[in-house]
């Protein structure tokens, strides 16, 4: 599923290194419309195209990124913003594609 972002990711990377962006989101009104598979994609994305990504599950319910990659659910947003973790001992890494998650 990854190279049918591939071709739009590589279409946006202009616009993002012209703008100096730091970061994207990916968001919707609605629960299950496939928010972190598609975050997850754009990440793997931007990966194969030689640039470094982190994943951050913004879903503080419900966060699901780091489990679906073989992670840790223990570790999360709330433990960083909260001061109870260091951000780099946060970071989780994916197994299968070497991206960086904070679940």
């Amino acid at each position: 599923m990854v190279h049918l972002f591939g071709r739009d990711v590589l279409r946006v990377l202009p616009l993002l290194r012209r703008k100096d962006a730091r970061g994207a989101a990916v968001t919707s009104p609605r629960t299950s419309d496939g928010k972190s598979a598609v975050a997850l994609n754009i990440a793997e994305s931007f990966e194969e195209s030689g640039l470094s990504a982190v994943v951050v599950d913004g879903n503080l319910r419900h966060p699901v990124i780091a489990t679906r990659t073989g992670g840790s659910d223990h570790l999360g947003v709330t433990d960083v913003v909260a001061g109870r973790l260091p951000l780099a001992e946060s970071l989780q890494t994916c197994a299968d594609s070497g991206l960086s998650i904070l679940g």
